[in-house]
């Protein structure tokens, strides 16, 4: 299990909750490796390649920063919570 702040990761069940458990939220397994990827590095940043090495296993024809950035737009919105995942140019993404 990982948790930050409001979100909890079962990993071994590959489940994603919201409020403090209470509430499921329904990932595709692309978002689910991003927000994993994103879990691990405890709030630090993560860059777009990194992710995208992590979590796609097949080329894509499509720039990969613009496939994260897709992604990460999915995720905000199932997480209902646009603030809980920042991005910093040069950087990358990270957790609050």
């Amino acid at each position: 299990m990982l948790t930050r702040g409001d979100i909890t990761l079962d990993s071994t069940r590959r489940l994603v909750f919201r409020d403090h458990g209470r509430t499921l939220v329904k990932l595709t397994p692309k978002e689910y490796g991003i927000l994993l990827e994103l879990m691990r590095a405890e709030g630090g940043y993560v860059t777009a390649h990194e992710l995208y090495d992590a979590v796609w296993d097949e080329p894509t024809a499509a720039d990969p920063t613009d496939v994260i950035k897709t992604t990460i737009y999915s995720l905000r919105r199932k997480l209902a919570d646009r603030e809980a995942i920042v991005s910093t140019r040069g950087e990358g993404y990270r957790l609050q």
